[in-house]
């Protein structure tokens, strides 16, 4: 999977735990249901941007040519 599929992947699941129907089934524990899938979204964003930032950094740029 490429770094811009996992990216949106990740926007889609922000979604889905965030939208009605989670919303609905957690309610009587909402609070609780909130703090911990939040949490869990910051993780997952976080190891994310690290793989990212680590394609980057080791990724070799295009050959420099000169005039």
């Amino acid at each position: 999977m490429e770094n811009r599929d996992t990216w949106i992947l990740a926007f889609l699941l922000g979604v889905l735990c965030f939208n009605w129907p989670l919303l609905d089934i957690f309610r009587d524990h909402l609070p609780v249901y909130l703090f911990a899938a939040w949490s869990v979204f910051i993780l997952i964003i976080a190891l994310l941007a690290g793989k990212s930032y680590k394609n980057k950094k080791h990724k070799p740029g295009p050959p420099e040519t000169g005039p």
